[in-house]
């Protein structure tokens, strides 16, 4: 958009650039995202510092950026219902999903293998926008918007990512499932699965000279809270009390719950298990929370010549709901891996998702690949956007770019490290006039044989693809360093933001000293078609 509104503040100069949602200035510049892959080479090639007459945001001759990166910020958008999959081994539709959430992603460190990560929600936006839908050769539908970038599996980062095609793969790591509800008989089978695995049962007689004492109660005691938590509400739900309470043995303390009388012993063993599916959910939830673990398989810890009812009722359980497994000498081992394990996850709902992250986070992606047979186009729909900390996320059980184009390249915005970063040395030999072939390059760019009549050279564009006031410059300061080099050689230049962290003191400040050598010119961005029409009136509707 080339209209622009002119303001002040003090001497410093500023324009008003408006773009609208769909970040037309990307449009412009390099075609709705789709060549920020392509000018990374580039980038690299000149350090952050390159000639724009090629087609950049900007007219002037050189551009300078602070991160070898891209700021536009292109959507790529999920319609509503996408169930994204969240960081406790659940799903959630993607409209649902605040800033703030835990989602789980995958990430890259040094040459390592690719596997799943927690990725926290830094940002969600939504609009309306044409999408399509998306056929697999597993059945599977997926909509999104046309230029939705999947994840690949190819090693070459430029092609990590691509938009869907006829013919070409997604990768697919997890079958989306839904909560079921928590029944009376699920209960039930809860309370009593978890007794069978931690419990302990009193049903004695104590006699001595005086009295006779028949004892009747249940403990159950162990670190972890929340299935104690879980097992107190379940039996203040069947009209029961249970009483918290501190165990103490040689080793130390446990939290523990009891049960005392008559209903804590039916519950324990004396009433016979229900035979449904709603209780033998609830009795898996119970003794995986008791004596269930994980390290690449699932396991069910129980001793058959000890306890061998339990031990047939776990495989009794496990076959009732199709899970394959192996009978161990002090286990039951489950079989199937990462699927059957989340699918155990989700269909029985037990607390404790410690056990089953290791499945899952830090493990490698594995994807299966799912070919796409066909594509149709289906209209304007309200689409989503995530932004998160790995980039990435999991939507529909296959694996998405963040809807957002990174600030830093894969795998350093975590740290913050400024290896992604122009160097500020680099451009201090350009504008000092230091000797050598590329600095004399870009000096013969910016005509400094050829400067105007107060002495000044052509001015350099700061933020073309990356945003020189973005959060990264919060962290790092490196456009501050920049305005400085710019004063100490009289070096014009024009910022170009969508941020308003140049309005900070710090950076007024540092401007005003010499306030004839620089511009700034910020974006403002609005999805309102009534404030696109105050901002420029020669503008279309977005809507």
């Amino acid at each position: 958009m080339n209209t622009k509104k002119s303001t002040a503040k003090g001497k410093l100069r500023f324009e008003i650039n408006p773009v609208c949602a769909e970040c037309m200035k990307c449009k412009a510049t390099c075609g709705n995202g789709t060549a920020c892959q392509s000018v990374r080479k580039k980038l690299r090639a000149y350090n952050g510092v390159r000639p724009t007459a090629d087609g950049f945001d900007c007219a002037l001759p050189l551009s300078i950026d602070s991160h070898i990166a891209c700021s536009f910020g292109c959507l790529y958008c999920n319609i509503a219902g996408t169930k994204i999959w969240l960081a406790d081994g659940t799903f959630k539709d993607i409209e649902k999903i605040i800033p703030g959430d835990i989602v789980i992603g995958f990430e890259q460190i040094a040459n390592k293998n690719r596997h799943f990560a927690y990725s926290k929600v830094e940002e969600v936006f939504s609009r309306k926008a044409p999408v399509i839908k998306i056929k697999t050769a597993s059945g599977k539908i997926i909509t999104c918007t046309k230029d939705h970038p999947w994840y690949t599996g190819r090693i070459e980062a430029k092609y990590m990512y691509e938009p869907a095609k006829v013919g070409r793969p997604l990768m697919f790591v997890i079958e989306p499932r839904t909560k079921s509800e928590i029944t009376t008989d699920y209960k039930k089978g809860y309370i009593r699965g978890l007794i069978e695995g931690d419990g302990t049962i009193v049903d004695k007689v104590y006699t001595n000279a005086k009295r006779s004492r028949h004892i009747k109660n249940v403990r159950i005691a162990m670190k972890d809270e929340p299935p104690l938590n879980r097992f107190v509400d379940f039996v203040k739900d069947l009209k029961l009390k249970a009483y918290k309470g501190i165990f103490t043995y040689k080793g130390g303390k446990l939290p523990c719950v009891r049960l005392y009388g008559d209903d804590a012993l039916n519950l324990a063993y004396k009433n016979n298990p229900l035979n449904n599916d709603e209780y033998w959910r609830g009795w898996l939830a119970g003794i995986f929370d008791a004596e269930g673990s994980t390290h690449k398989v699932l396991r069910i810890a129980q001793y058959p010549h000890i306890h061998p009812k339990i031990y047939n009722s776990i495989k009794k359980g496990l076959s009732r709901f199709s899970f394959k497994f192996v009978e161990e000498k002090s286990a039951v081992r489950m079989k199937g891996g990462r699927h059957e394990v989340m699918r155990f996850w989700a269909l029985t709902q037990p607390t404790l998702w410690r056990k089953v992250e290791k499945v899952i986070i830090g493990q490698r992606l594995l994807p299966q690949k799912d070919q796409i047979v066909s594509i149709t186009e289906l209209g304007e729909a309200q689409v989503y956007s995530l932004k998160t900390s790995t980039h990435n996320y999991i939507a529909n059980g296959y694996v998405s770019r963040n809807c957002f184009t990174p600030n830093l390249i894969q795998g350093r915005e975590k740290t913050l490290k400024p290896v992604g970063q122009t160097s500020l040395n680099f451009i201090e030999g350009i504008f000092s006039g230091r000797k050598g072939k590329t600095y004399e390059r870009f000096r013969k760019i910016l005509k400094y044989d050829q400067r105007n009549a107060n002495g000044y050279p052509c001015p350099v564009q700061c933020g073309a693809l990356a945003d020189p006031f973005d959060n990264i410059e919060r962290n790092q300061g490196w456009t501050l360093k920049f305005i400085e080099l710019c004063k100490k050689y009289n070096q014009p230049c024009r910022f170009s933001t969508k941020g308003n962290l140049f309005l900070v003191d710090e950076y007024i400040n540092a401007m005003k000293e010499k306030p004839h050598l620089f511009w700034v010119a910020f974006s403002i961005i609005s999805a309102d078609d009534e404030i696109i029409k105050q901002l420029d009136i020669r503008h279309p509707p977005i809507s």
